[in-house]
């Protein structure tokens, strides 16, 4: 398949696909003879995680470390580049728990709006 045909398939622009590729967050994709991309299921999957790492935060440099571990040293750099996505889920658990805190704070900031609205003018006269 071409890179518009692959760009369709996966939701992503033909230029994001060329700059994965370049950088290196990809393998590189086989070429026809005349030096058109065909893109294999494979790269596919591969592109389907490049966008996956992206979505969660994971660093140009972090996935294009990750590629570079599985090309160069296979089942061998398994428990190097699991951290990879261990430091990351930590990263995103942290990113997690400080949202919800500040979703905490707007919460009581509402709930205390909201207390002032119920109160009526003769409310607030009195107390």
């Amino acid at each position: 398949m071409n890179i518009k045909e692959a760009s369709q398939k996966l939701g992503m622009s033909a230029d994001t696909i060329r700059y994965y590729e370049k950088v290196g967050m990809i393998p590189p994709v086989n070429r026809r003879d005349n030096g058109i991309r065909n893109f294999t299921e494979a790269d596919l999957c591969w592109l389907t995680f490049a966008k996956e790492m992206r979505s969660s935060g994971l660093s140009i440099e972090a996935s294009i470390k990750y590629i570079h571990l599985y090309d160069t040293g296979g089942d061998a750099t398994i428990p190097e580049r699991k951290n990879i996505l261990l430091e990351q889920r930590q990263l995103m658990q942290e990113k997690m728990q400080e949202l919800e805190a500040s979703i905490h704070a707007l919460d009581l900031r509402v709930t205390n709006i909201e207390a002032l609205e119920s109160m009526s003018t003769d409310d607030l006269l009195v107390g």
